[in-house]
């Protein structure tokens, strides 16, 4: 167990742990009261089937989108303001393939592990694999309607270890399976479900994967079955999400062995209670069980009860304010990390200014608490945290062709190789469509945060040191062209740098990527990109150079 947190700690996503971190907790809240109120239009009597047509593309003449099918409301409320503009920061994610990771997020392993927040709601996250399908239905069978993609990339990565002086190369194929469906069970009771399922193949190199096998099996962040309904008054949602994915601790510019695969299952029952026209009271409780898929990292098994509740009370249908907190447990079978509880109690205000803008701000107090070891270990960790959060979240549409979204804050999360880390962040992204077919992305991240412990002589350093501070920040920029109605290009640059406490545990990274998009047919499309990797550490023989190809085919039913 030494051995291992002294490989995997040697140097390390806002979208932390939902029940741990705030932000999250209450985007779940936010989330919740949204679902609460389109699920119940959706479900009435007199609503419409759900089905829409494929992702509206940009009218340029007529300033605006078209070739989506909506609901009969012409007005956009808050909410999907919020979410176009938060879109702008997390296309990166997807676009340039950066190799940044946020410590707010390490211990989260259902969340990708970028510097940048989610641009997707907790109960159904984009899949990345998703690239025709979008969530949109495509089949309907009485109250059952459906929609399916497949998506089959091969890759070739020059270097798949990472190596500075002995590269590898290895040829990967990877093959998902999406599916969205929607059951409507009685007028005011559906039964939803979403996922995309697949596996990755490696023709060579099979040990430097996250699995240590030829075949990883893959179901994306976001795969769910969730059953929507009416008690009375209250609505409810019950609601199980699966993921079968790697994950890391660690930054693997560093290091090739701190990716491993994991198997996370959170089950979990919501509901909300209008307690008066004007007032509502959310409560929520998941359990979450994370379990690694090889024995050598079994120490990272976690498993965390919460339960939270949110007050909200919105006197005049356009502001909202309330209270929101709650506990979590946090149990880890093999003890690397500590048991213990976490508590936080706060305060959250939202608000649209004017038709283009929203704002959300909520602060409050955490408080960590965990047991101490019994035994002597040569891990040194703090046991005991209270301190302040906030976060605030800004996102305004200039235009019909521009938006942003500016998100910063303050909190602690769990962390993976230590019980806690704590966060300052900050996080801007810009949308534009700047002529007709385009839209540029441009994003930028900052983040200086502090690890609560470690394990001294860490292998990053000579000098014993355990704590690690970190403080990254990086551009992402993303430009696509529909060249004409069939093909569409995209070029992606990143730049990012991370600034480590510990001796030979920084680098500078930059990476370029190229991609050409093909509609053989409206359901049948072909891609082809490329990725460049340029990473320069602190110590020369953890730099790397990579080339990735990248040929990908996507077909919508």
């Amino acid at each position: 167990m030494l051995i291992l947190a002294v490989l995997i700690s040697c140097c390390p996503k806002l979208f932390a742990q939902y029940g741990v971190s705030p932000s999250q907790t209450g985007l779940f809240f936010d989330d919740l009261r949204g679902r609460a109120a389109s699920k119940i239009g959706q479900n009435s009597p007199n609503a419409q089937s759900g089905i829409q047509n494929a992702e509206g593309s940009y009218n340029y003449s007529a300033d605006g989108y078209s070739g989506t099918t909506t609901s009969s409301s012409t007005t956009e409320d808050a909410g999907s303001i919020m979410q176009d503009a938060t879109e702008q920061i997390g296309r990166p994610r997807t676009a340039t393939g950066y190799s940044m990771y946020s410590l707010r997020q390490a211990g989260d392993y259902t969340q990708y592990s970028g510097p940048y927040p989610t641009s997707t709601t907790f109960f159904a996250p984009a899949f990345t694999s998703d690239s025709q399908l979008s969530g949109h239905r495509n089949l309907q069978y009485g109250p059952l309607s459906l929609g399916f993609g497949l998506s089959n990339v091969f890759e070739y990565d020059d270097n798949v270890t990472r190596s500075h002086t002995n590269p590898a190369g290895a040829a990967i194929e990877s093959l998902y399976f999406n599916v969205s469906a929607n059951y409507q069970v009685t007028e005011t009771s559906a039964l939803q479900m979403s996922t995309a399922i697949g596996f990755d193949h490696y023709f060579e190199h099979a040990n430097v994967q996250p699995y240590g096998k030829n075949f990883v099996l893959n179901v994306l962040p976001g795969s769910s079955v969730s059953f929507d309904g009416k008690v009375g008054d209250a609505y409810v949602v019950i609601y199980d999400r699966i993921s079968v994915r790697p994950a890391t601790p660690t930054n693997f510019a560093l290091n090739t062995t701190n990716v491993f695969g994991i198997f996370q299952n959170d089950a979990g029952l919501a509901v909300e209670y209008p307690i008066n026209p004007e007032t509502n009271l959310s409560v929520n409780f998941m359990r979450s069980d994370s379990t690694a898929l090889e024995k050598a990292f079994d120490v990272f098994d976690r498993s965390v009860d919460s339960l939270h509740t949110s007050l909200a009370w919105n006197p005049d249908g356009v502001w909202t304010a309330g209270l929101e907190g709650g506990v979590s447990w946090i149990d880890y079978p093999h003890g690397f990390n500590s048991n213990g509880t976490t508590d936080s109690a706060g305060v959250f205000y939202t608000t649209p200014l004017g038709q283009a803008t929203s704002v959300r701000v909520a602060g409050g107090v955490q408080d960590f608490e965990f047991n101490k070891p019994t035994v002597p270990t040569a891990r040194i960790d703090n046991y005991s945290l209270t301190t302040p959060y906030y976060n605030v979240t800004i996102s305004n549409r200039l235009s019909s062709r521009v938006s942003q979204a500016l998100n910063f804050g303050y909190e602690a999360a769990l962390n993976v190789t230590s019980n806690y880390t704590t966060a300052n962040y900050v996080s801007y992204g810009l949308g534009i469509i700047a002529w007709e077919g385009s839209r540029l992305s441009i994003s930028g991240y900052y983040e200086n945060a502090r690890e609560s412990g470690g394990i001294p002589g860490n292998v990053a350093t000579p000098n014993g040191t355990e704590k690690q501070n970190l403080e990254q920040y990086g551009l992402d920029l993303y430009l696509s062209h529909q060249l004409t109605s069939r093909v569409r290009l995209g070029f992606g640059y990143h730049y990012g740098i991370a600034n480590s406490s510990l001796v030979n545990g920084g680098y500078d990274q930059q990476s370029f990527s190229f991609d050409v998009n093909y509609a053989l047919s409206r359901k049948l499309s072909a891609s082809l990109g490329y990725r460049y990797f340029m990473t320069d550490a602190d110590l020369a023989l953890l730099s790397f150079n990579q080339n990735r190809f990248i040929l990908a085919m996507n077909y919508n039913f």
